[in-house]
């Protein structure tokens, strides 16, 4: 499926992402503990991070007013 041809709805290919995407100077071949510990604190603080942000935008929207109903009817015209 190309990216002009996925559907409405659907999550463009280009916007899904890599699940096994590396970050940079990550090495998955390495068996230093050292490496390990590393980047299981550099993903912890990026968990933390992202769960801050959401926990903020979560606060954000409960503050915020409800939406007022639009009227979806048009008027017509009578001859």
């Amino acid at each position: 499926m190309s990216a002009d041809s996925w559907q409405q709805g659907a999550v463009p290919p280009m916007a899904r992402g890599n699940p096994y995407r590396l970050m940079d100077g990550e090495n998955p071949d390495s068996l230093q503990p050292a490496d390990a510990k590393h980047w299981v604190s550099i993903y912890l603080e990026l968990l933390a991070f992202k769960r801050k942000l959401l926990d903020h935008m979560h606060q954000d929207l409960l503050g915020m007013s409800a939406p007022r109903p639009i009227s979806l009817t048009i008027p017509v015209a009578s001859s």
